[in-house]
């Protein structure tokens, strides 16, 4: 079954953001459907926006820093459960087999998988300006429930900061 998603995306380099409606899979065995609530916004996200780097896919929905609900989880998943706050980077996927992956190194995986203008398993990446996003366990993490949304997360058990 198919989720229809919004979110907010670039048509082309100097089209700006704009709504935008698209169709994404359920997730796989190994993967976690994440209800997106809050995304960062990174100046990285503006360069790819405006193709500065030459390797925007369009449309492009950016965002690689976001935090959210785990709504669905695949069927081999034991990291998550429905309704675990959850985190995504900006890698979506690997190969997991390499010496980089190994050493706990993705981001020099040459076949990582960026969260955004990316491909995986045959389809292409959307990253948090949209409502929901579909990830790899493995390049997810769960927040804890003790959160701070408006000072950004917090470690599991650490205190607000005093306001004086």
């Amino acid at each position: 079954m198919n989720i229809q998603n919004a979110a907010y995306a670039a048509q082309s380099a100097t089209s700006g953001l704009a709504p935008w409606h698209y169709t994404i899979r359920e997730p796989l065995e190994d993967e976690v459907l994440m209800k997106v609530k809050y995304t960062g916004i990174c100046h990285s996200d503006v360069h790819m926006v405006k193709n500065e780097w030459g390797v925007t896919k369009y449309p492009c929905v950016p965002g690689h820093e976001f935090v959210g609900i785990a709504v669905k989880v695949g069927a081999k998943v034991t990291k998550f459960k429905e309704g675990d706050h959850i985190g995504i980077g900006c890698l979506v996927g690997s190969c997991k087999d390499c010496s980089e992956c190994k050493a706990g190194l993705e981001q020099f995986c040459t076949k990582s998988v960026d969260t955004y203008s990316g491909e995986t398993r045959g389809e292409r990446t959307f990253g948090g300006y949209g409502k929901f996003v579909v990830c790899r366990v493995s390049h997810s993490s769960k927040c804890g429930e003790t959160w701070c949304y408006s000072g950004g997360l917090r470690p599991e058990g650490s205190r607000q900061p005093s306001s004086g």
